[in-house]
């Protein structure tokens, strides 16, 4: 379940009125697969889902990756209670997870921004050899670095040359602030 608790009462005076995380997509893997990290720097596929919330660059980066098992796309918004909007999607998503590839990586655009997303990278779904019945993670934002702009609006002045993804800080001053945004709930639903 994506929990996208993006409000006034997280980030007061800074909520767009069309707050949303916009099309979730990655993947399950093994260790050796990385979709995004940070400290490196945004690929196309991160770029785009970052910039303009759409993901066809980067699921078809992730189909042509070795250690990918599972290709994860959901191509609508999720969004807090508050927004209300035609793309708003379901919040709850299943997806099949083989032992061979134990880990997730999810990205989602925090909408509307300039380069900003929120995303877990290579979350381990077992522990000890047993899948884990229940594994909450914390949302926080994350700048592409890619764009400079600090403003809820998309695109503004493109960085040349790129920086690395990074977590946003209290120190990087952008309006989304450090604040927890949401939440990934996943639950085993069956194990078979």
């Amino acid at each position: 379940m994506v929990d996208n608790t993006w409000s006034e009462a997280t980030h007061p005076g800074a909520v767009p009125g069309d707050a949303h995380f916009s099309w979730l997509a990655g993947a399950t893997h093994d260790a050796t697969a990385s979709i995004w990290s940070v400290g490196a720097p945004a690929g196309p596929g991160v770029t785009e889902m970052a910039e303009t919330g759409r993901s066809d660059i980067l699921v078809g980066e992730i189909e042509a990756a070795d250690g990918i098992d599972e290709v994860l796309d959901w191509p609508w918004w999720f969004c807090p209670e508050t927004t209300r909007n035609s793309k708003c999607g379901e919040l709850t998503v299943e997806f099949e997870v083989d032992p061979g590839y134990p880990y997730l990586s999810l990205a989602a655009m925090i909408g509307p921004s300039p380069d900003w997303f929120v995303g877990v990278d290579g979350l381990p779904l077992l522990e000890g050899g047993q899948w884990r019945n229940q594994v909450v993670a914390t949302l926080y934002p994350y700048d592409a670095g890619t764009r400079t702009s600090n403003r809820f609006a998309l695109f503004g002045p493109q960085d040349d040359p790129p920086g690395p993804i990074t977590e946003i800080t209290t120190e990087s001053g952008q309006l989304i602030g450090p604040q927890e945004i949401g939440t990934y709930t996943l639950e085993l639903v069956e194990e078979g």
